[in-house]
């Protein structure tokens, strides 16, 4: 029997669980083609071969903001920066 694994649970737990985290992960799951692009697009940092590979919290937030207003329209606002790092699975929002 291996390792137990134990998740700590965040503020955000039982978010990541509802309805709003995967309506968020649909709208993400079918621009999948346009969200490569834009986050091609908004990269400032690039692999050895320079092809656009890394995006910063602020990058990755520009890239998907078009695509989250286009699904969620007004209600975009109830998507922060936190629930956003959630989605990402970045550490820290900077």
């Amino acid at each position: 029997m291996g390792p137990k694994v134990t998740v700590k649970p965040t503020r955000l737990t039982h978010w990541e669980n509802g309805l709003e985290a995967t309506q968020i992960g649909q709208c993400l799951a079918r621009s999948r083609k346009l969200l490569i692009e834009s986050f091609k697009g908004v990269s400032t940092h690039s692999d050895h071969n320079g092809e656009s590979r890394f995006v910063t919290f602020p990058q990755a937030r520009q890239a998907l903001q078009k695509v989250l207003e286009e699904y969620f329209g007004n209600k975009i606002h109830f998507i922060t920066d936190e629930k956003l790092a959630c989605i990402l699975r970045v550490g820290q929002v900077v």
